[in-house]
């Protein structure tokens, strides 16, 4: 019980400063990186280590690929919103720094969903 109360706030932990990450990166770098994948690796502390550290115990990946849809108002837009990034965050508890979420058991790993939006439209 006590392992997995520590690894809830570890995840948790991690997934906080990585979204803390993105919303302080600012709206030009999620322009910037629409469609690509950012990795970042952690140790067994929830702090964030170089790709070949050797205390690496968390691999995520950031998918800045998903669009983001509402409904829309305007059906021209195909309700595409220009004031709205979605990103997709998956955490696997492991150690390779290589690893593959693509053809794996989605319970082998956690995902989580992220809207960033803007408030007035870019100038």
């Amino acid at each position: 019980m006590s392992r997995r109360t520590s690894e809830l706030a570890i995840t948790s932990n991690i997934l906080e400063q990585v979204i803390r990450d993105v919303e302080n990166a600012g709206w030009p770098y999620l322009v910037t990186v629409q469609g690509s994948k950012v990795k970042k690796y952690f140790n067994d502390q929830g702090t964030e280590v170089a790709q070949d550290a050797k205390d690496i115990t968390y691999f995520v990946e950031i998918d800045y690929s998903p669009l983001a849809y509402l409904s829309a108002t305007n059906p021209s837009v195909d309700g595409l919103q220009q004031n709205l990034k979605r990103l997709v965050i998956r955490m696997a508890a492991t150690s390779n720094p290589d690893y593959k979420f693509e053809g794996k058991n989605p319970a082998l790993y956690k995902t989580f969903n992220h809207l960033v939006a803007k408030d007035r439209p870019q100038i």
